[in-house]
């Protein structure tokens, strides 16, 4: 669509957007293509809602129910699990995702319930706050390292509390300097 719009053949990205989410996406064209390998290492801001009481398997609003607890934290709970998840320094992928495990894509793998054992990555969390708590529902605003995924915070703060979780919305707000 791009190349089409733009009238180029050459476009490049510096990090790509899961289909539910919106925002800033960082296009390259032409010559400027080549320097995409060094943006994409940039930190990415979001604005994300976390749905608790239901888990799926994609760790968002577009996956199959994996678990359906119909619970909620309470906030101060919440507020303990996002401190504890924003100091750590590693982070496992979803199983969707366009991870590579031994030459395999990860959501390949995972459309045809092959097992797959997905690394943890370092990741950095700069900035984590909770914004709003209502009915079971959390908005929160973060800068994180490239890498991260907000659809595995969402799944691990439910798993943490014990009451299943998903990504219900994410907008990235700020790639780098874009």
């Amino acid at each position: 669509v791009a190349r089409r719009g733009l009238a180029t053949k050459r476009v490049g990205h510096a990090g790509t957007l899961d289909p539910m989410a919106t925002g800033v996406v960082v296009l390259l064209t032409g010559r400027a293509t080549r320097l995409a390998r060094f943006m994409a290492h940039d930190v990415k801001a979001y604005e994300a809602e976390v749905t608790f009481g239901r888990a799926t398997d994609t760790y968002d609003a577009e996956g199959a129910v994996t678990l359906d607890t119909g619970r909620y934290p309470q906030a101060d709970a919440l507020a303990s699990a996002l401190a504890q998840l924003a100091a750590r320094s590693e982070q496992v992928p979803p199983a969707y995702s366009a991870k590579k495990v031994d030459g395999e894509v990860a959501y390949k793998a995972a459309r045809r319930d092959a097992p797959l054992l997905l690394a943890p990555v370092a990741v950095t969390v700069h900035a984590l706050r909770l914004d709003r708590f209502e009915a079971g529902v959390a908005t929160l605003s973060l800068r994180v390292s490239a890498g991260f995924y907000v659809r595995s915070l969402a799944h691990d703060l439910g798993t943490l509390l014990g009451t299943g979780a998903h990504l219900s919305a994410l907008r990235r707000t700020t790639a780098g300097a874009f």
